[in-house]
């Protein structure tokens, strides 16, 4: 990720080749891909191995979604006045 803007900035998402499977990216570099299921929406973690008990998780549709990753990408969002004010104490 880049510095100089915050990570939910960098964030986009969208196609990845097929109508169905959609992913996520960081300052240009695929995270997660999304996709519809029986049981709903899942998105897998690509910084899993697919073997990982938390590689895939599940959501209620394509929204829900988007909004768990983007509700996880903002906690990279860390402003640097706190990190100062953390470590002048």
């Amino acid at each position: 990720m880049r510095g100089d803007k915050p990570a939910i900035e960098q964030l986009t998402y969208g196609s990845v080749g097929t109508s169905s499977t959609w992913g996520a990216w960081l300052d240009g570099k695929q995270f997660a891909q999304m996709n519809g299921c029986p049981t709903g929406y899942a998105v897998r973690w690509i910084l899993y191995d697919w073997r990982h008990p938390h590689a895939t998780t599940m959501h209620k549709d394509r929204e829900a979604a988007i909004e768990y990753i983007r509700v996880w990408v903002s906690g990279f969002d860390i402003d640097p006045g706190d990190i100062e004010s953390a470590e002048s104490n």
